[in-house]
């Protein structure tokens, strides 16, 4: 992952899975308000695989999973019978994960993230490492809203 400055917070992100339903799928997000993200982001679900299902089960997780709520992809493609709401549903999803957890530095964000093959302990790990390392980033106050923001300086590069 790495953060660049911008004149807004975008995300650049790539998923690549070696899955003929997914493959590599690429997003590139720029948050232009809350219809933009209603639109773009908000609909898209977690996914995970059959051959996980009972594991997921048994281990305490996906206690609300459902066809419904969740993207299943099985050795033939997606189980869902309504399919994906977008092609690139996937990457979606994992955009809107990174959005979320970049809710973890506690401001808005402005600035050109890019992520690859990442997901939330690559992302929080992202935000120690941007939180831990303030010569990395200004904050301002822009006159708008007078919210803090976060602004990268320079290209970080995060493990």
């Amino acid at each position: 992952m790495a953060a660049a400055p911008g004149a807004g917070l975008e995300i650049f992100n790539t998923v690549e899975y070696d899955h003929p339903a997914i493959g590599r799928q690429v997003f590139e997000y720029r948050d232009e308000g809350p219809a933009v993200f209603a639109a773009t982001l908000a609909g898209a679900r977690t996914f995970g695989f059959v051959a996980d299902v009972e594991h997921l089960k048994a281990s305490g997780y996906i206690q609300g999973g459902s066809l419904d709520n969740a993207v299943v992809v099985g050795p033939n493609g997606v189980v869902n019978r309504e399919g994906l709401r977008w092609p690139d549903e996937f990457v979606r999803h994992k955009t809107l994960d990174l959005l979320g957890d970049l809710t973890l530095l506690g401001r808005p964000l402005r600035g050109r993230i890019t992520a690859y093959k990442a997901g939330h302990r690559l992302h929080a790990k992202f935000v120690a490492h941007l939180t831990s390392h303030p010569e990395c980033w200004t904050a301002s106050r822009p006159d708008q809203d007078r919210v803090e923001v976060f602004e990268p300086v320079g290209v970080l590069a995060g493990k």
